[in-house]
């Protein structure tokens, strides 16, 4: 009899731990997703990032470009005056 409550406790035993493993193996996958998903969005951020930074650039120099015209012209003004 002992036997068989030894053997039925060995078996749930057995039971709990492919039960643990399969849902920390569930686990790993979904953070594994989830950090795949994260490193996407990161990837995407930084695209849009650049892209912002190399409009804001030329924005810039445009507006640098144009400032050193109207000085130009308000020295040549001032000239004339």
């Amino acid at each position: 009899m002992l036997k068989f409550v030894l053997n039925g406790l060995a078996i749930v035993f057995a039971l709990v731990c492919i039960w643990q493993i399969s849902s920390l193996k569930t686990k790993k996958e979904n953070e594994q997703n989830l950090i795949v998903k994260i490193l996407q969005e990161r990837d995407e951020l930084v695209a849009q990032k650049e892209a912002f930074n190399k409009e804001h650039a030329a924005r810039y120099s445009r507006e640098r470009v144009k400032n050193q015209k109207l000085d130009i012209i308000l020295v040549r003004l001032h000239q004339l005056v």
